[in-house]
């Protein structure tokens, strides 16, 4: 397996190493919830990847193992995985998958500064990243400064915020969406207004909260809506050497009729 192994961390080169496949360890670190809702719990259902991942890595003749993680226990599995590369000699590869807010339990950051810290070989992104893109402000921020085109957007801070005239703004109908928030939790049909009461009532709703969730740490995010097909890109690399980042042919997301 090639690894990309970084002179340090503002080196503008890198060096690619072979290494034998029963010389690396995987390590899968998901972030675990424990809760009775079914609608969160779906969001940590890992069950297909899991199944997926021992496909794989068994084909590949790969040792690996799959590390639920929380907030209170990140840092000892993180350092038990340095211990046991010191006792085994094995190179650990860690797979990260935690990318929650923390702000309701769900590892984040804090699990990407601390493979950074003990200097482990993870995927994913780097700390920067996340922060400009936990909340969905800072990221329509830098579309904005960058030139990227994207929708016509305003913050709304807080449930007492004025929004008269935000549909002379954005136009009509209006997309609300939790600034910090994945997979589409806490957006349904009633998101998307098209009158001033609509925009209220739903933003009311919003600032209470999602089956217990807080949803609204960083406010909301009014976009104008668009309504069309929907693709996804994926892009695999570094913004450190973009001469290496492979760009995959776009997928269209075709939703069920039903919805």
């Amino acid at each position: 397996m090639p690894i990309a192994q970084q002179k340090d961390n503002y080196s503008p080169s890198c060096q690619f190493a072979s290494i034998p496949n029963d010389e690396i360890f995987i390590h899968v670190l998901a972030p675990y919830l424990e809760t009775s809702d079914n609608n969160i719990n779906y969001y940590y259902d890992f069950s297909q990847s899991i199944a997926e991942y021992t496909k794989t890595f068994q084909d590949l003749n790969i040792q690996w193992k799959w590390q639920p993680v929380t907030m209170l226990t990140f840092h000892e599995v993180i350092d038990n995985i340095t211990e046991e590369k010191n006792k085994t000699g094995k190179l650990p590869i860690i797979l990260n998958l935690c990318d929650g807010d923390e702000i309701n339990g769900t590892p984040g950051i804090s699990v990407v500064k601390k493979l950074h810290e003990k200097e482990l070989i993870y995927t994913g992104s780097d700390e920067h990243f996340y922060r400009i893109t936990t909340s969905k402000i800072p990221m329509k921020k830098a579309f904005d400064e960058a030139g990227v085109s994207t929708a016509k957007w305003e913050s709304i801070p807080s449930k007492d915020h004025k929004i008269n005239g935000i549909f002379n703004d954005l136009g009509s109908p209006i997309i609300l969406k939790p600034s910090v928030s994945g997979g589409s939790m806490g957006v349904g049909i009633k998101n998307v207004v098209e009158n001033k009461q609509a925009l209220e009532e739903q933003v009311k709703l919003m600032f209470e909260g999602y089956r217990g969730w807080d949803l609204a740490i960083d406010g909301i995010v009014a976009e104008q809506y668009i309504s069309g097909r929907e693709f996804t890109t994926m892009i695999t690399g570094s913004a450190q050497f973009p001469e290496l980042c492979k760009v995959y042919k776009p997928v269209e997301r075709v939703f069920h009729a039903s919805l």
